[in-house]
């Protein structure tokens, strides 16, 4: 039998065993449900923010900035009519910087288009910048109460362990079945109506309630690894756990392979300030501020000489290696070697303008991450042979 055949049988069972799904995890969510601060609203605008941010960010990193945003941004108009500076800053540290510029290009339209009010409409919300097809389903089902599905990475492990599909999610025949999977169980919850977790607002919507809990179990039991099969709700109906399988499904085709790279940053201090410049709005990192940097290929360790070539210094400088940092941007890992030296004033090292700050502020910018650990572990201070490990800049 034909995969693809094969999994349109697969729907017929989540027809069947649908109805003891949702229950199930509906009375598990009643009581297991993280209480999260954009729980506890149905405003679209601030479940919106939610879950563009933690689209590859963990919940509990994103609460501290999504709590400072709402506060700095509280509407949808205030976000539009902000700066793109204020954005990034607030955004800072977050890494995938186009969803802060999608954000504010949304909010835009969304005020020029619908007067500052969201759309309902799944096609509506479909149409705005960096508004996908799991997004507009979170924001139509959670903020509007509409059977709308989601399916995300946790969605994706949990749909294929429990119904033992063994193609692979990444294929888009496979990726098409869990979205179909995913509508047949949020209609089953919204005819089932579906209890409000006990930490949430009493204005919850039903198909809201459900797609989250479909999120929460793949986020904290039915995890990548080591899954807590012994807590799951739905474990007597699981095709994984049945079959000892949870480490094989969900199969998934492996990334592209990482690429090594080497840039040279240059920290130059006048008078009390560093040198820095903004990145182009287009592009990775577009419209955060850094450090001068440049690429340094090959794995000869690097000189104070050849980084003045690099640069194009003209005169004499006395550079200095001050640290070495390692980060990610998608699937690049970079190593970041920082040198430090005395300028003038007057430099401008390259086609990018440049800004002279002091350290106050260089705290008031938005400098990508990579660069922010420079900034706050140096103090503008040489500190010969530090080492920073940092995580994604992305």
């Amino acid at each position: 039998m034909g995969a693809e055949r094969m999994m349109r049988q697969q729907l017929f069972t989540v027809q069947e065993s649908g109805h003891e799904f949702v229950r199930r995890l509906r009375s598990w969510f009643v009581t297991a449900a993280r209480d999260l601060p954009w729980r506890r609203t149905r405003d679209p605008y601030g479940i919106w923010v939610a879950e563009v941010m933690l689209q590859q960010t963990q919940a509990r990193t994103v609460v501290g900035y999504w709590e400072r945003w709402m506060h700095d941004l509280p509407s949808v108009r205030h976000l539009a009519s902000a700066s793109p500076e204020r954005v990034l800053k607030l955004w800072e540290g977050l890494g995938y910087y186009s969803r802060a510029r999608n954000l504010k290009l949304a909010a835009q339209v969304i005020c020029d288009r619908w007067g500052g009010e969201f759309p309902e409409d799944l096609k509506d919300l479909r149409e705005l910048p960096g508004v996908g097809r799991y997004t507009a389903g979170a924001i139509s089902s959670i903020a509007f109460g509409k059977p709308a599905p989601i399916v995300d990475g946790n969605v994706a492990r949990v749909l294929a362990r429990y119904f033992g599909i063994h193609e692979d999610i990444r294929k888009r025949s496979t990726t098409e079945w869990l979205w179909s999977a995913a509508q047949v169980l949020v209609d089953e919850a919204f005819r089932q109506g579906f209890e409000r977790p006990v930490a949430c607002s009493p204005k919850r919507t039903v198909t809201g309630d459900f797609n989250e809990a479909l999120m929460e179990l793949g986020a904290v039991l039915c995890t990548a690894a080591n899954p807590s099969c012994g807590a799951c709700p739905v474990q007597s109906g699981c095709f994984a756990f049945a079959n000892d399988s949870t480490s094989v499904l969900p199969k998934v085709s492996p990334r592209p392979k990482t690429v090594a790279l080497r840039n040279a940053a240059l920290l130059l201090e006048f008078g009390g300030r560093v040198l820095v410049h903004q990145r182009p709005d287009r592009g990775i990192n577009g419209g955060f501020w850094e450090f001068p940097q440049v690429p340094a290929p090959g794995r000869t360790p690097l000189t104070a000489r050849r980084v003045h070539r690099l640069f194009h210094l003209e005169g004499s400088y006395d550079l200095a290696r001050v640290a070495s940092i390692r980060h990610s941007i998608t699937r690049h890992r970079i190593l970041l070697e920082v040198f430090k030296g005395l300028g003038r004033g007057d430099e401008v090292l390259g086609d990018v303008p440049g800004r002279w700050l002091d350290e106050r502020e260089l705290e008031s910018i938005a400098l990508t991450s990579a660069h922010r650990r420079i900034a706050k572990r140096l103090r503008f201070e040489t500190a010969e042979g530090i080492s920073i490990e940092t995580g994604s800049c992305r």
